[in-house]
């Protein structure tokens, strides 16, 4: 059966935000009540500003828009600014709980971290799907 081409349409996910929140928030309570060295507040917000910065929740980080996968099984990038080809990674894993998506364009790395409120239901299953089912996408 041929693959039908389908397009995810990705946002920033509020689960992502709500957890890093979460676990910097309990390191700093934690620094606090056994009197930690404060130092480590500094290292504490710096985590959290990568893990902000890698979820797309900072201004600075170049976020695809969408993902478009076509009918002969090409994954492509549709960033704000023009659209990018990606060739998979054999190192890509997906779950309902989480999805990364490892791929190379051109000379550089991507990796994309999808969760459940990334994109819609139905687009996630589509890419879970694929990712899962198409080796002969993961060949470089």
């Amino acid at each position: 059966m041929a693959l039908r081409p389908f397009r995810v349409t990705l946002r920033r996910s509020r689960l992502a935000l709500l957890l890093f929140c979460l676990l910097a928030a309990c390191f700093a309570l934690a620094l606090l009540y056994w009197h930690g060295p404060w130092l480590l507040l500094l290292v504490d917000l710096a985590l959290l500003l990568a893990c902000l910065q890698n979820e797309g929740w900072l201004a600075n980080r170049r976020r695809p828009l969408c993902l478009d996968v076509s009918a002969s099984g090409v994954l492509s990038a549709v960033f704000a600014d023009g659209c990018e080809l990606w060739l998979l990674d054999g190192n890509s894993r997906s779950s309902p709980w989480l999805s990364v998506v490892m791929a190379h364009a051109g000379s550089q790395k991507r990796r994309l971290t999808l969760w459940p409120d990334s994109a819609d239901a139905d687009g996630l299953r589509k890419l879970r799907v694929f990712l899962r089912w198409q080796p002969d996408a993961r060949q470089p």
